[in-house]
């Protein structure tokens, strides 16, 4: 094969390539986008700013709350407010405080140690009884 034979097959190939990416038709997404641009542009002004301060609502929503995933603790040395004494109309919302690592792991030592202790005592009786009761179908 030559070279000007080369070209020639290169030049259909390149001809075909584009008349292939030129007809290709939109995807769902770029729909979907184009129709929201067009949506968007027609919004009045104090639509377009209704819409934007939502979305920031929103945002701040999600920062704010823990996900489905989250293993966020509580921080034992916030020292809660005391808000009896002001008005309601300075009530302020309370947000997460993060937890250093070194706090998160000895929170989960404490709880875990609280939790066995519990299942020790709760289980202490009836662990005898479980061993008198094995004790006594042997002697049967």
């Amino acid at each position: 094969m030559t070279d000007q034979e080369k070209e020639e097959r290169l030049k259909k190939r390149r001809e075909v390539y584009k008349v292939k990416n030129s007809s290709r038709d939109l995807t769902r997404k770029q729909k979907r986008c184009a129709h929201e641009r067009d949506r968007y542009a027609s919004m009045q002004p104090d639509q377009k700013r209704a819409r934007i301060e939502k979305s920031g609502a929103n945002r701040a929503l999600r920062c704010n709350s823990a996900g489905n995933e989250s293993i966020a603790l509580e921080n034992p040395a916030y020292v809660a407010e005391d808000l009896t004494s002001v008005s309601p109309s300075i009530m302020v919302t309370r947000q997460r405080k993060p937890v250093t690592a070194g706090e998160r792991h000895a929170l989960r030592i404490r709880q875990n140690n609280k939790f066995m202790e519990k299942r020790r005592t709760s289980n202490s009786g009836t662990s005898t009884e479980d061993v008198s009761m094995i004790e006594g179908d042997t002697n049967h």
